[in-house]
């Protein structure tokens, strides 16, 4: 069963679970996406600051939740199967994106 916001939270970053403020580093934020399907998988939560877990939020998260699924469906091959989620977290809209491990190795296009 996929874990709660609150869960998530309350855990470090490692190599299934990584924080991003928001989508500005979108090669950045596709590495990781890569390394969670070429591994074990992994969690992306996106309007969280990575060193302190402070909720920020993601705003116009729709238009975001867009630009995350279509950079990853033209920029990673082949092409990867992941879950987009919006969440609220006290008040604040969150973007999960949760990706398993799959036969591949995946790569981001040049």
């Amino acid at each position: 069963m996929a874990k709660s916001i609150a869960e998530l939270l309350s855990e470090r970053e490692g190599t299934r679970l990584d924080f991003k403020r928001d989508l500005s580093s979108l090669k950045g934020v596709l590495e990781t996406v890569c390394s969670f399907l070429n591994t074990a998988g992994g969690t992306l939560v996106v309007g969280v600051e990575d060193q302190t877990k402070l909720v920020l939020g993601v705003n116009d998260v729709e238009k975001q939740e867009e630009k995350l699924a279509n950079a990853v469906a033209n920029s990673i091959e082949p092409q990867p199967t992941i879950q987009l989620e919006i969440v609220t977290h006290e008040g604040h809209d969150l973007l999960l994106l949760r990706a398993s491990y799959a036969a591949g190795p995946f790569f981001i296009k040049s």
